[in-house]
């Protein structure tokens, strides 16, 4: 079974990364700064701000994440496909790529 081109499987991270990048940015320029007494809900507004900027900053590294792995797979399997003559096993491929994406959110999860 043909493999899909790479471009189509890095656009769609990619405009991911892109939109939740963006989502942050806007996040944190409406978050504001708490002034020195501060009300309960501009603590509420601060609490809120700080959640959706943790929720966008993963989905952000989650996107590069995928993208990197995509990479990764697409690099070590030409490598394979060239030194040995034929195309690596299914089977070997998602294998790597199921660990890879494993590792990556979970040091991603750990991190925020």
């Amino acid at each position: 079974m043909s493999r899909p081109p790479l471009k189509k499987h890095l656009l769609v991270p990619l405009l991911f990364a892109v939109v939740f990048w963006l989502a942050l940015y806007v996040i944190r320029g409406l978050t504001p700064a708490l002034p020195d007494n501060p009300t309960d809900q501009q603590k509420m507004s601060q609490a809120a701000g700080w959640i959706a900027e943790t929720v966008a900053s993963v989905a952000l590294w989650m996107s590069l994440a995928l993208v990197t792995v995509r990479v990764l797979n697409a690099l070590v399997f030409f490598v394979f496909r060239k030194r040995k003559g034929y195309e690596a096993p299914s089977l070997m491929r998602d294998i790597f790529s199921l660990v890879l994406y494993m590792t990556a959110f979970a040091v991603i999860l750990k991190f925020h």
